[in-house]
């Protein structure tokens, strides 16, 4: 028998929502769920793989009418690109969907059981994970604005179907799950059965050095989280080179690791890890080097050490009219231009004048506020140690062709005078 009241006893939300493939691991679990908790509703995921896809959320769909279930089906609207590991992308837009519907004091229930913490734990191994990847999946994490539950990962796959078979449960068999190209397919029905033949205590055994790897990442968190307290500014995507290379090259790459888990970036490798310690921790100092994955950058300026989503792609031709009475939404994701009466170093605009946006192109001068002289603006902006990638990206204010304003740092002579100065500034 299935022991509810250590299923749940860990558990508490506002309302539950299971993640229901129509297997028999999910249908156990909403069965257990709408038994015993309140506030429960499912959630289908149609990836649209399989030409049993329909069928499948026609059966979830039925099922969960018939228990007096709410039911939500989601349908991915796209398919993995050629060369991409389906097993990955399936899941990465399963958690991207469901992450919507987990409000604050909600929860994701799955029905990962006893044997996928097993696989979970091999497969790590065999990608060569550390501590962190040998932990597995841990019963219970935040997730969204809530929290995601696996109330079944102690528990076998035989107690689950000896539960489905007593209470006379249906559910759909999925057929890629006899497809041995996966790798947790091949672990299943390869690998793992003579394993558990030689070692029957194999899975607990396993959750128990899970369990341990889970134990150690909370010190090793706890212990690198002051030290990356010490190299951190105001910026979170930021650290202080000078004070992260006094640490040991292990120590620094733990810093690191945990850097970008703070603020939810993924995890390099440890190749990419070690093109981060060898090309932009030790650089020289006049290097701006670069080092990206997974839509991530890191690059060098000066003596800091950055990490920022790749930027797309700039059209620097554009030239937007702009009456500085409305707000200006700036393309390429660079902010909201807006304007309110501002003080003695605002920007004055003057009658039949045309106001246009632009980016750098290249030659453009200025004389700053309170400075003699124009001066080109590839000058003042490494005066203002701008970094190179942010340069570009500034926007610029002109009146007719001459440049007025560079948006967050100048006013350019003689444009602050006048009646009525604005404040410009991204919002």
């Amino acid at each position: 028998m299935i022991l509810t009241e250590v299923l749940f006893k860990d558990i508490s939300a506002n309302k539950y929502y299971v993640g229901l493939s129509g297997g028999v691991d999910s249908v156990v679990l909403l069965h257990l769920c709408k038994t015993y908790l309140p506030n429960v509703a499912a959630i289908h995921i149609n990836h649209g793989l399989s030409p049993n896809a329909q069928a499948w959320a026609s059966f979830c769909r039925d099922l969960c009418s018939d228990w007096g279930v709410p039911y939500e089906e989601i349908a991915l609207p796209q398919a993995p690109e050629k060369g991409v590991s389906v097993e990955a992308w399936a899941r990465e837009q399963r958690y991207a969907a469901f992450a919507p519907l987990i409000k604050q004091k909600d929860c994701l229930l799955t029905a990962h059981h006893q044997e996928d913490q097993v696989e979970t734990f091999f497969l790590q191994l065999l990608r060569g994970s550390g501590p962190k990847g040998l932990a597995a999946m841990p019963s219970t994490q935040p997730y969204s604005g809530g929290c995601h539950a696996r109330p079944l990962l102690t528990i076998s796959q035989a107690t689950i179907d000896a539960y489905a078979k007593e209470q006379g449960l249906a559910w759909v068999e999925d057929e890629s799950n006899q497809e041995l190209s996966f790798d947790r397919n091949y672990l299943r029905q390869q690998v793992l059965p003579k394993l558990y033949e030689r070692w029957p205590s194999l899975p607990v055994t396993v959750s128990r050095s899970s369990e341990l790897c889970a134990q150690a990442m909370v010190l090793i968190d706890d212990y690198v989280t002051k030290d990356l307290t010490i190299c951190r500014y105001s910026e979170p995507e930021r650290l202080d080179l000078k004070r992260l290379q006094r640490f040991s090259p292990e120590k620094i790459n733990a810093i690191i690791r945990h850097w970008l888990e703070v603020i939810d970036y993924p995890s390099p490798s440890q190749a990419q890890l070690q093109q981060i310690t060898t090309h932009l921790i030790t650089a020289s100092e006049d290097a701006n080097p670069e080092v990206s994955y997974e839509g991530i950058v890191f690059r060098r300026y000066q003596e800091f050490l950055y990490v920022m989503e790749i930027l797309p792609t700039l059209d620097v031709a554009i030239e937007i009219p702009w009456s500085a009475t409305r707000n200006l939404i700036l393309p390429h994701g660079l902010g909201v231009l807006q304007a309110e009466p501002g003080g003695c170093e605002g920007l004055c605009i003057p009658e039949d004048v045309r106001v246009t946006v632009r980016l750098r192109r290249g030659g453009e001068r200025c004389q700053p506020l309170g400075r003699s002289g124009s001066h080109p603006l590839k000058k003042l902006m490494q005066e203002w140690n701008i970094p190179p990638w942010h340069r570009d990206r500034i926007p610029l204010i002109f009146f007719d062709e001459e440049l007025a304003a560079v948006v967050g740092y100048t006013v350019c002579e003689p444009f602050h005078q006048g009646d009525n100065p604005l404040h410009i500034f991204l919002g």
